[in-house]
C-alpha cells in the first residue's frame, strides 16, 4: 500500500496515469471515485475516457449479467473497454438461452448484440434449428427463404445444395426443354445434368416429328412398340439422303451422317485410322466428308459421292442421321446397310 501511495503521489499531476495505476493494482473503486470527480473532463479527453472505462469494467468484474455488461458498453462507447463489454454481454446473453430456444428468439438476441461473436453463434444456432424444419418441407421456396434469412451462415450453403436438389426433383416431373433450360440458368452447379436432360427432352420432341427419306425397305414391325430401321443392301452413288424434323422453339439443331452399331452412333472419322490403307479407304473417306451434308429449311440433306456400303470386320450395322442439339446427340435416325465393301487383303 505504501508503494501505491508513493506511486499515486508521483502521478498526482496526471489524472489519467493515476487512474491507470489504480486499475493496474485492482483498486477499481478508488479509480472510479477519481473518475467521478473528473466527469466534466471526460468528453474532451479520450485517454481519460479509456482509463475510466477500464476502471468501471474492473468494478463490474465477474458479477455482472448481460444487461449490466451491455449498459457498460453503451456508457463507454468508443473505448476498448466497450468493445470487450459488448462481447461479454453477448456471451452471457447467449448462455442464458436454453438449448431448445426457438430460432426467432436466437435471432432477436443476435440483433441485440450486432457484430459480436455471440451474435454469430446465436445466428448459427438459429440456422441449424431452422434448417431442420426446412428439410422437412423440402421445397425450393422454403430453402430460398431460409438462405435469405440466414445468409452468411454455413447452413445457408447447405440449404443452397438442398434447394438445388429440390429444384431438380421438381423439374424431373415436368421434363420439358424449357424446364431444364431454366434449371441450369438458376443453378449453374446442375449445368451438366440439366444440359444432358435438356438434350434428351429436345430429342424426344424432335423424334416425334422426324422423318428419314432413303430408298430402303422398312421391315414389318413385330408389335406396336417395335420400329425396325429401314434396310438396304447398298445405296447407289448420287442418291440423296435427307431428314426432316421440327426443332422446338429456342433451339438450333444440326445433323450429319454417322455410323451405327445397332445401338449407338459411331463418328465416321474415328474409324479412318483403323481402316488404314484398305482398298475401300478412299470410298469411306469420301462418305465421311460428304456426310456433313447441308442444312435445309426443314432439316438436312446429302448426296452420296460413291456407292454406300459398310466397312467389313468392324462394328458397323449401318449408318444413321444424327441430330445434335447443344453439342449433344438429341436424336438418331438409323438405317441398315447389309453389303460390305470388299477387302482384297482378307483373301490372302
Amino acid at each position: 500500500m505504501l508503494l501505491l501511495l508513493l506511486t499515486l503521489t508521483a502521478s498526482a499531476g496526471d489524472p489519467v496515469t493515476a487512474i491507470q495505476e489504480l486499475v493496474e493494482h485492482s483498486e477499481f473503486r478508488a479509480a472510479t471515485q477519481r473518475c467521478n470527480k473528473l466527469d466534466d473532463d471526460l468528453a474532451s479527453t479520450p485517454a481519460l475516457q479509456e482509463a475510466c472505462a477500464m476502471a468501471h469494467m474492473g468494478m463490474l468484474g465477474d458479477e455482472g449479467d448481460a444487461a449490466a455488461w451491455k449498459a457498460l458498453a453503451e456508457t463507454w462507447t468508443g473505448t476498448s473497454a466497450a468493445e470487450t463489454a459488448i462481447e461479454r454481454a453477448a456471451e452471457l446473453a447467449l448462455s442464458e438461452l436454453p438449448p431448445d430456444t426457438a430460432p426467432d428468439r436466437l435471432l432477436a438476441m443476435a440483433t441485440a448484440y450486432p457484430g459480436t461473436a455471440g451474435a454469430q453463434q446465436a445466428t448459427e444456432r438459429a440456422a441449424a434449428k431452422a434448417l431442420t424444419t426446412a428439410v422437412e418441407a423440402a421445397d425450393v421456396l422454403t430453402y430460398r427463404a431460409f438462405r435469405e434469412k440466414y445468409a452468411g451462415t454455413p447452413q445457408a450453403d447447405e440449404a443452397r445444395e438442398k434447394e438445388a436438389e429440390a429444384a431438380l426433383a421438381d423439374v424431373e416431373q415436368y421434363d420439358t426443354p424449357l424446364a431444364w433450360r431454366q434449371l441450369r440458368s438458376h443453378y449453374p452447379e446442375l449445368t451438366a445434368v440439366a444440359e444432358e436432360r435438356e438434350i434428351q427432352a429436345v430429342g424426344r420432341a424432335i423424334a416425334e416429328t422426324a422423318s428419314l427419306s432413303i430408298p430402303c425397305k422398312v421391315p414389318t414391325a413385330s408389335g406396336p412398340d417395335d420400329a425396325p430401321p429401314p434396310r438396304c443392301d447398298t445405296i447407289a452413288k448420287e442418291t440423296v439422303i435427307s431428314a426432316t424434323w421440327t426443332t422446338p422453339e429456342g433451339y438450333t439443331a444440326k445433323a450429319g451422317l454417322v455410323g451405327w452399331d445397332g445401338e449407338q452412333s459411331i463418328q465416321l472419322s474415328s474409324l479412318q485410322r483403323r481402316i488404314g490403307p484398305a482398298p475401300y479407304a478412299s470410298a469411306y473417306a469420301q462418305i465421311a466428308v460428304a456426310g456433313k451434308g447441308e442444312a435445309t429449311e426443314e432439316g438436312w440433306t446429302m448426296t452420296l459421292p460413291v456407292d454406300l456400303k459398310r466397312p467389313p470386320d468392324l462394328e458397323f450395322r449401318g449408318y444413321a442421321v444424327q441430330i445434335r442439339v447443344l453439342g449433344g446427340e438429341a436424336a438418331l435416325l438409323p438405317f441398315v446397310v447389309s453389303e460390305a465393301w470388299e477387302d482384297a487383303r482378307r483373301r490372302r
